[in-house]
């Protein structure tokens, strides 16, 4: 496999002459060297599969990351333990998808002023383009195995 880590594309050549160029944003293209190379649906399904076992580590580990302010509730008193005070956090995160099998590029981040029990707090959220949705406890939890926790901040 080659990788261009500046340019964040891979690519490998199978037999018969296909090239497989994939880059961060998931996009993956065949190029085939031939004009009218026929591949039945089957054939197809069994490349498309190989194809995202062989590049999406590749395409995960190229070191992007994303940094976002996020409520970490697992640092919070328990409910029912007094007042609410919401912690929140800013962690380092993948900016690729952590979905098994999806590996796309999360969703860009925006601001949002929340309001829990009078107590207000500013986080951030995203929509991730490939539908999957990341709670905040699974993104404290990837940023934990990463090394890039953030500081408590307590509103």
């Amino acid at each position: 496999m080659n990788e261009d880590t500046d340019h964040g594309v891979v690519s490998d050549t199978y037999g018969r002459g296909i090239r497989v160029v994939g880059d961060r944003s998931g996009a993956v293209r065949l190029d085939l060297g031939l004009s009218d190379l026929m591949v039945t649906p089957a054939i197809w399904d069994d490349l498309d599969q190989r194809v995202r076992a062989a590049f999406r580590p590749a395409l995960l580990d190229a070191g992007e990351t994303m940094t976002v302010t996020v409520r970490d509730r697992s640092a919070e008193a328990a409910w029912g333990n007094g007042p609410t005070k919401p912690v929140t956090r800013t962690v380092t995160i993948s900016a690729f998808c952590q979905v098994p099998d999806c590996g796309q590029r999360r969703g860009e981040p925006g601001g949002l002023s929340s309001h829990d029990d009078g107590a207000s707090y500013w986080v951030q959220v995203w929509a991730n383009p490939c539908g999957h949705v990341d709670s905040y406890a699974d993104v404290v939890e990837e940023a934990s195995q990463r090394g890039g926790l953030g500081a408590v901040r307590v509103n």
